[in-house]
């Protein structure tokens, strides 16, 4: 019956996803079990709805198990998973999914799409959630040529490094659109010299944090004084 299959479709894509959720097990129900397709979008639907995080766990594992190496079912089951701030859980599926869509690395140099589509959305559920590491661990099973020739993975790339610098210095002192090859090494807008023709004596990096009417709130880094 293709109209129940395209009801559930037009409601999940219009966010209705307690409702295609439902239309799903009908689906399910009237025509088996055995619809990994079916069985993905009831547990993306009930992940989005919120209400059933079990049931949609279960969705996408009855997916896998029908169709292993599909990318759709296998990231979407860890992108749940770190939602849900199962965050060793993640890490094991993440892990598993690699050993079943591409067990010997290849593929994902061979098909962009695998690295918009799968490893990008994880990569993005660790920065979300604050994974730094685990992002990190997840990008680097992309080859640096198609981060390089993508432009999604690009500025991914750079959302990870300003991760990690934050991490590093426990603020990001610079913000997040600057690119990471135009940090630390001179100023961007304050001039050599003033119209006055005084010198620049020193400069740090910094960024606005927050301004009101009374104030600014900056945060800015200072070289040690013992470098050492």
């Amino acid at each position: 019956m293709p109209g129940l299959w395209e009801r559930a479709r037009a409601l999940s894509f219009a966010g209705a996803h307690g409702a295609a959720a439902l239309v799903y097990r009908k689906c399910l129900e009237r025509f088996g079990g055995k619809d990994a397709y079916a069985q993905h979008y009831l547990g993306f639907n009930l992940d989005r709805a919120g209400t059933e995080p079990a049931a949609a766990e279960g969705g996408f594992r009855e997916a896998i198990d029908l169709d292993p190496g599909n990318p759709w079912w296998n990231g979407r089951l860890v992108t749940s998973l770190i939602g849900h701030a199962q965050f060793l859980a993640a890490r094991r599926e993440w892990r598993n999914a690699l050993t079943r869509v591409d067990p010997d690395g290849e593929r994902v140099g061979k098909d962009d799409w695998l690295a918009r589509h799968v490893h990008r959305w994880v990569v993005e559920g660790w920065l979300d959630h604050g994974q730094v590491e685990l992002a990190r661990e997840a990008f680097d099973a992309i080859p640096p040529e198609l981060v390089t020739a993508t432009p999604e993975l690009a500025l991914l790339e750079q959302r990870l490094f300003d991760a990690e610098e934050a991490r590093t210095l426990g603020e990001s002192v610079y913000p997040a659109s600057t690119p990471v090859s135009a940090r630390w090494n001179a100023p961007r807008l304050v001039p050599e010299r003033a119209k006055s023709g005084a010198g620049r004596r020193a400069w740090y990096p910094g960024r606005v944090l927050d301004s009101q009417r009374d104030g600014v709130m900056l945060v800015f880094a200072v070289p040690a004084k013992d470098p050492t």
